[in-house]
């Protein structure tokens, strides 16, 4: 429905039926014109048809701790040298 209405639509944190994890579409899945994601982009941004579901985008805090955001062993929290790999060339 969102996907066949004149409006823009704004994602927030991911679009709707976008996996998060590797970008493939669960189902129907909103293509937003933009996305504000929390606290870090998600890997799922970066592959499969993440990068056209999600526009540009931008990350917001939401006033959590820097390094409770980058914590190197946990693979679901990214920081730019992080996701370097994940973005087509």
């Amino acid at each position: 429905f969102l996907n066949q209405q004149a409006a823009p639509v704004l994602a927030l944190d991911i679009p709707s039926g976008l996996s998060a994890d590797d970008g493939t579409p669960m189902g129907d899945c909103v293509r937003a014109q933009a996305t504000l994601a929390y606290c870090a982009p998600k890997r799922g941004f970066f592959q499969s048809e993440g990068q056209s579901a999600v526009g540009p985008w931008r990350c917001e805090t939401l006033g959590i701790p820097e390094a409770l955001i980058n914590v190197p062993d946990r693979d679901w929290c990214y920081d730019l040298s992080s996701i370097r790999d994940l973005v087509p060339r």
